[in-house]
C-alpha cells in the first residue's frame, strides 16, 4: 500500500558532546498505522544541566510516552467526533503523556536506589514534541524549546503553535516541571476545513539555535521541503545526518533531532 506520508527521523550528536565525551541528549521517534490511520512523529530533548544527570533516558522515555498513549487512544478514533478529539488533545492526552513518561521513570528508578528520591523526576527532564495526523486531523503538541513548522503547498512556512514567551534564556518548561501537563501547548487542526500542510517538520531547539536568524532557519526548512519534491525521500533522508552535524558544528553545538513529515 502506497503511504500518503512519508517518514525521516535522524538524530545526531552535538559537537560540543563529542568533544567532552557526552551522549546523545535527544531522542525521535516515529509511528505509523496501516493506511496511514495514524501517523506520529515525536521529539524530545533532555536537559543538559548537571542537575539532569539521567535526561538522555527522560527524552527517551518521552517519545515512547507520547507515542503509546496516542497509539492507545485513537486505536478506535471512528469513535470520536472532531469536537471529542480536540477536547481530548487539549486535556486528556498532556496528562496521559505526563503520566506515561513518569511511570517509565519510576520503572527504571526502582532499579537504581541511589535515584529513587523526592527529586528523581527532575534527573530525567526533558521537552517534548509532537505531531499527530488522523485522517481527518492534525494535531501539534509543544512542551518546552525546539521546533514545529509547517510548508503549504504555496510554499509558505508557519509554526503551528507561536513561541511560547516564558522560554527566556536557558530557562524551559519541562516534563519534569511541578505539573507539567498544564505546560503543554496544542493546535488541532481539522482537514476537512483546510488542506493539510505539504511539509512538517519537527527540531530540537540545536537545529535553529544553529542559524543566526529565524529568517534563515526558515529557508532550511523551505529548502528540505523542496529536496523531498525534486530529490526524493531517499536523498534527503542520505544527506540530512551531514546536514545536522554542520549545522552543530558550525552553530549551536548541540545535539539536533529532526523529523520530517511529508505529504505526496
Amino acid at each position: 500500500m502506497v503511504r500518503n506520508w512519508q517518514l525521516i527521523s535522524t538524530s545526531v550528536i552535538g559537537a560540543s558532546h563529542l568533544l567532552k565525551g557526552k551522549p546523545n541528549q535527544d531522542a525521535i521517534r516515529h509511528y505509523q498505522g496501516a493506511g496511514d490511520s495514524l501517523t506520529v512523529m515525536a521529539v524530545a530533548d533532555g536537559h543538559g544541566g548537571e542537575k539532569y544527570t539521567h535526561s538522555d533516558f527522560g527524552a527517551k522515555f518521552a517519545v515512547k510516552a507520547a507515542i503509546t498513549v496516542l497509539k492507545e487512544t485513537f486505536k478506535n478514533q471512528e469513535d470520536f467526533s472532531l469536537s471529542q478529539i480536540k477536547r481530548l488533545s487539549e486535556e486528556d492526552i498532556p496528562k496521559a503523556i505526563v503520566r506515561s513518561w513518569q511511570e517509565k521513570v519510576d520503572e527504571y528508578c526502582q532499579k537504581q536506589p541511589m535515584l529513587n528520591n523526592d527529586n528523581k523526576y527532575r534527573y530525567f527532564g526533558s521537552t517534548l514534541l509532537v505531531t499527530l495526523i488522523l485522517p481527518r486531523c492534525i494535531v501539534y503538541w509543544q512542551l518546552g524549546d525546539g521546533d514545529i513548522l509547517t510548508v503549504s503547498d504555496n510554499h509558505n512556512v508557519t509554526r503551528p503553535i507561536p513561541p511560547d514567551s516564558r522560554l527566556l534564556g536557558n530557562e524551559t518548561t519541562s516534563l519534569c516541571g511541578k505539573k507539567p501537563w498544564l505546560d503543554f501547548r496544542c493546535c488541532f487542526q481539522p482537514i476537512t476545513d483546510n488542506q493539510p500542510p505539504r511539509f512538517i517538520l519537527l527540531s530540537s531547539d540545536g537545529y535553529s539555535n544553529a542559524y543566526s536568524s529565524n529568517a534563515d532557519f526558515q529557508q532550511t526548512v523551505l529548502d528540505i521541503a523542496e529536496f523531498m519534491t525534486t530529490e526524493g525521500q531517499a536523498w534527503v533522508r542520505e544527506q540530512l545526518p551531514d546536514w545536522l552535524e554542520e549545522a552543530s558544528k558550525q552553530g549551536s553545538g548541540d545535539d539536533i533531532s529532526v523529523g520530517i513529515m511529508f505529504r505526496q
